[in-house]
């Protein structure tokens, strides 16, 4: 009778012991989880912020693109009426035997386009990124590289354009203009397209 009782006793005690590690256990899951749900929080509301600045950042990218596209427009129009008028013999003639501004009236050069991307910068060094999705990434990335291929478009005009001396002719300009207005200004409204599109897809993940 007394070793049953103590037998009944020991199983007792092991149950009591197996009931406290089940309450530890699940007292440090619940800690995990809720420790994972504030982290995850956190994150999220950071990832917020850093994709407001980078709307601001292509919001504003977007606006120096239109604002030099609108500068450029008395060139463009003054430029059509000039090519209508050259012939071949005018356009073997030296750039400069003549003020630049008769040869390309109302030329401002090829425009000192310079993208930002700081905000994006920072956002990839701080892996906000890392389990955002996936499209929104892209289409982010995506419109970044587009930008700073353009701004290296722009900077080889620009040298190719630095580099005319007294032996150019005019008809190198006028080809090399010809180029800069398909590669880089033409090219500048698909990026305003990409700006808008993006910034459309930031709105629709903040709301």
């Amino acid at each position: 009778m007394i070793m049953k009782l103590f037998r009944n006793l020991q199983r007792s005690k092991i149950v009591d012991y197996l009931i406290e590690l089940l309450i530890v256990l699940i007292g440090v899951y619940l800690g995990m989880f809720l420790s994972d749900l504030s982290q995850e929080a956190q994150i999220e509301k950071e990832r917020k912020e850093a994709l407001r600045g980078i709307k601001t950042e292509l919001e504003m990218n977007m606006e120096e693109v239109r604002r030099h596209h609108e500068s450029r427009k008395p060139f463009l129009k003054s430029y059509d009426s000039v090519k209508a008028n050259i012939n071949e013999a005018i356009l073997s003639e030296e750039l400069f035997d003549k003020a630049l501004g008769k040869r390309l009236p109302n030329w401002r050069g090829i425009g000192n386009f310079n993208p930002r991307h700081s905000m994006y910068d920072a956002a990839k060094s701080s892996k906000i990124f890392i389990g955002m999705d996936l499209g929104l990434h892209s289409q982010i990335s995506q419109v970044y590289n587009f930008q700073s291929d353009l701004y290296a478009v722009r900077n080889l005009y620009l040298e190719k354009f630095l580099n005319f001396d007294s032996q150019t002719e005019y008809k190198e300009a006028i080809i090399l203009i010809d180029q800069i207005k398909q590669d880089l200004w033409g090219s500048q409204f698909m990026l305003m397209a990409k700006y808008e599109k993006v910034i459309g897809y930031i709105d629709e993940y903040l709301q």
